[in-house]
């Protein structure tokens, strides 16, 4: 998944077709030991076969304050109720951020 003006973002193909495929409405994020939740609305494209966030992503890379080379991973710790765990690694915390270029999507599923 990467930035784009539009704040319309594409999950990546693998994850979708695994994890989202049909499905569309509210997932709910909390970004790392916070106690605020964010909800993104998505649906996913049978034509792509992948999953794309239709609003709500705009929102929150303001209030984090995204910067080229930030890395989020998310962390699906509810695949019924589509619930992530994000975590952000900022391109300044990184040992070799100059190989980014945007800002960098994780997705896998929580045990």
């Amino acid at each position: 998944m990467c930035l784009n003006d539009d704040w319309i973002q594409f999950i990546p193909t693998s994850f979708s077709k695994e994890y989202l495929n049909g499905k569309n409405g509210i997932a709910t994020v909390l970004f790392g030991d916070e106690d605020k939740t964010w909800r993104l609305n998505f649906k996913f494209n049978d034509t792509t076969n992948r999953a794309l966030i239709t609003s709500g992503w705009g929102q929150i890379v303001d209030e984090y304050n995204f910067k080229v080379g930030d890395t989020c991973v998310f962390e699906m710790t509810d695949s019924t109720n589509i619930f992530f765990k994000v975590h952000i690694v900022r391109a300044n915390d990184q040992s070799s951020s100059e190989h980014f270029q945007g800002i960098k999507f994780f997705f896998f599923l929580g045990r």
